[in-house]
């Protein structure tokens, strides 16, 4: 079974503490292009992974989740 990458857990973090992603973009520095594959629930590095929870002072399994991939 195939898996991928699911943000929800990410996107609910953001709505508890009123933030959209461009402000998690700002305040992290991240690249357009990241938040554009976050928001389509594709892969990113685990480099840009520890850059948000280091600034959400929360853990990887807070912010991302794998599910089945649906074709």
């Amino acid at each position: 079974m195939a898996l991928r990458p699911s943000y929800k857990r990410l996107r609910h973090i953001l709505v508890e503490r009123d933030m959209t992603p461009v402000d998690l973009r700002r305040a992290t520095g991240l690249a357009r292009n990241t938040m554009t594959s976050i928001n389509a629930d594709r892969s990113v590095s685990l480099e840009t992974l520890a850059v948000i929870c280091d600034y959400l002072g929360c853990r990887i399994e807070d912010v991302v989740e794998f599910v089945p991939a649906t074709e």
